[in-house]
């Protein structure tokens, strides 16, 4: 369930109300994040400072360079990436940054 997510990983499920995406895996009961207005502008200013060759999407490669700044652990990483990588092509959209940056 996403509440043994949480404990697994130490990770905080937001307490807004307004979804942004979902992600959910086999067996586990679907799980939401909510990025507040505030938080999402900061994420696309991230997201668009990066993807510079305006795809609309931030490759792993992109993605792992601003993740690994955040001094988490690769398995947290590699958790937070399967969360956020909702349509699992190996790459970030602007909302599934988001997600992973909120949850980072």
């Amino acid at each position: 369930s996403p509440s043994s997510i949480r404990r697994a990983t130490s990770f905080q499920a937001p307490k807004k109300t307004s979804v942004v995406a979902s992600a959910s895996a086999p067996g586990w009961q679907e799980a939401s994040w909510a990025v507040s207005g505030a938080a999402k502008m900061k994420y696309n200013q991230i997201f668009n400072a990066n993807d510079r060759l305006r795809s609309g999407f931030l490759t792993g490669a992109q993605a792992r360079t601003l993740f690994m700044q955040t001094g988490l652990q690769q398995e947290q990483l590699a958790q937070i990436w399967n969360l956020s990588d909702i349509d699992k092509d190996g790459r970030l959209s602007n909302e599934e940054f988001a997600v992973a940056m909120y949850l980072v």
